[in-house]
């Protein structure tokens, strides 16, 4: 698993409510928060100094992000798949591109193109 990958682990974890943080944030979940930062809303966040309140503020920010482009990213996926099954598989490459260059997150346009390498696939069985 990839540092990002275990970043949004934690985020999941977190908007479960089965993460506590207490301050000082401990380094570990500083740099998911970073990496998370980084990813969701694109600048990376230092929350070492911040309140906790200003910390769960942020979290929920993410949490927030990460749900719009968790829907969207089914949406896009729903309709790759169904253009996929009708032999549209260069449409549905493209939109699997497209989804990937507009998303700001690198875990969600990663997704959609291991998703289109999964659909080119079955161009060539």
């Amino acid at each position: 698993m990839s540092p990002l990958e275990d970043a949004f682990d934690f985020l999941f974890e977190f908007d479960d409510g089965n993460i506590e943080l207490e301050i000082p944030i401990t380094p570990k979940y500083v740099e998911k928060i970073r990496l998370l930062s980084t990813d969701l809303l694109a600048k990376g966040v230092d929350v070492s100094g911040l309140s906790m309140p200003e910390v769960n503020a942020l979290l929920s920010e993410m949490a927030s992000v990460n749900t719009r482009w968790n829907h969207s990213l089914q949406q896009c996926l729903d309709r790759a798949y169904r253009l996929a099954e009708e032999n549209l598989l260069d449409d549905a490459a493209q939109l699997l591109n497209s989804f990937a260059k507009d998303c700001p997150s690198g875990f969600y346009g990663k997704i959609a193109l291991d998703v289109k390498d999964e659909i080119i696939g079955r161009k060539s069985e």
